[in-house]
């Protein structure tokens, strides 16, 4: 539109110029006349033209993009293609390969007055105690499995406590494990002692398993059932060689022992939850281990466990309350014709009283295999102050009090505790 504008005023002005003037020869009207339709009529022609050529600009823009859109279309599609990855050199980084070392050091200073007990515990009296010295490794062995082991070191020499290896979600939502590892056992039993919340284990796992608790060498399946609203559900399946020699043949070879964990976990809310397990377990307890020919004395244990833990949104740092529990019972051949009974159990609560120190108290029951008589059963109460220094120091005070009823079993301890660690990690409570 502005060419013609642009035309139309060059054209008036040449006019305007080339027009006589009144001092020079004048014209008449009807010259005038045809002067000004001429004029007309070239702006006519010279706007019909600018409207072509503007047409002529459209027409050859939509073309250009036609041929874009059709080169565009006819071009073959190819697939995203992630950047190229350069691989270098990797023996400047080899110390990836090295595996998380973690020592833990456990000691107490024990006073103890003893009378006439009859339980399993090392018979300690006054004096420091240097309980163990652990050496613990992890590494991963390739994308698809890791390596952890634990040794420890104490005044009777070394002792391998856990090797093994572990594949996570080797098929969906399964675990597989294999070698020697502490097993599930109801909850505490797979926890080591520096991860306790009190010094020493349950009575029932002592009277029951011995002093160490139940380890031993075999394979592991864990299977996490798909969740069901606020409901997770976990089931353990457990083949062992019956090594451990309190319950079973304390042998490697013979009848393997089987064990069946199945652990719920309930969600309460933003604050709390709880978890209930039940254990199943049987192994043959034969002096020789395992026979061709002829029976065989069987263990069969039972029981069940519950937690109940309370932590506040904003404030886990400073307040939480764990209530756990466990009850068992076992029945173990002493002879082909006789059957030893023994159940047991354990209650705590461990409250957080700010963000370094906490306090609670233990309570256990049991009634063990080699009782003389069927109603005797020893109780114990224990309770404890814990000082979380940090994630790698902590003290503890602990008083037990140990009773028996038609057992002659008395035991008062007073036990100052110090656990300390080097390295990235702790051992897990799972």
């Amino acid at each position: 539109m502005w060419r013609i504008v642009l035309l139309a005023v060059m054209v008036l002005f040449q006019a305007a110029f080339s027009m006589p003037t009144s001092k020079t020869q004048p014209s008449d009207s009807t010259d005038s006349a045809l002067s000004v339709d001429s004029l007309l009529a070239r702006i006519k022609r010279l706007e019909a033209k600018v409207h072509q050529l503007e047409l002529a600009r459209q027409r050859e823009a939509l073309e250009k993009l036609k041929q874009k859109a059709r080169a565009g279309l006819s071009k073959p599609k190819t697939a995203n293609r992630l950047p190229e990855r350069k691989f270098v050199q990797g023996s400047r980084t080899l110390t990836a390969f090295n595996p998380e070392i973690s020592l833990v050091g456990d000691q107490f200073f024990v006073f103890n007055r003893r009378k006439g007990a009859t339980d399993t515990r090392t018979d300690l009296q006054r004096g420091f105690v240097f309980r163990t010295f652990e050496v613990n490794f992890r590494s991963n062995l390739d994308p698809f499995s890791q390596g952890r082991a634990t040794l420890e070191i104490n005044e009777d020499g070394i002792e391998l406590s856990e090797v093994y290896a572990v594949w996570s979600n080797l098929l969906p939502h399964i675990n597989l494990a294999a070698g020697r590892f502490r097993q599930r056992f109801g909850v505490v039993n797979r926890w080591h002692e520096d991860a306790l919340d009190q010094i020493f284990y349950p009575l029932v796992l002592t009277e029951f398993f011995g002093e160490d608790g139940l380890a031993q060498l075999g394979v592991s399946v864990d299977w996490l059932i798909p969740s069901r609203g606020r409901l997770a559900s976990e089931l353990t399946v457990q083949v062992a060689a019956p090594q451990n020699d309190a319950m079973f043949s304390g042998t490697p070879f013979g009848l393997p022992t089987v064990l069946t964990h199945w652990k719920n976990f309930f969600d309460l809310g933003a604050a709390s939850y709880f978890e209930v397990g039940f254990t199943g377990m049987a192994g043959a307890n034969d002096q020789r281990g395992f026979t061709l020919s002829g029976d065989h004395r069987w263990s069969r244990l039972g029981g069940v466990d519950f937690t109940y833990s309370w932590t506040p949104p904003g404030r886990g740092n400073y307040r939480g309350l764990t209530w756990r529990n466990e009850f068992y019972f076992a029945a173990k051949d002493t002879t082909f014709q006789e059957t030893a009974h023994a159940w047991g159990g354990y209650s705590y609560l461990d409250y957080r009283l700010n963000r370094r120190w906490y306090a609670g108290v233990r309570l256990d029951v049991v009634s063990p295999l080699d009782r003389p008589q069927k109603s005797a059963y020893m109780w114990q109460t224990t309770p404890y102050l814990t000082y979380w220094q940090s994630e790698f120091v902590f003290l503890r005070m602990e008083f037990q009090h140990l009773e028996g009823h038609k057992l002659s079993a008395l035991d008062n301890r007073f036990l100052l505790q110090l656990n300390w660690v080097v390295g990235p990690h702790r051992h897990e409570k799972y």
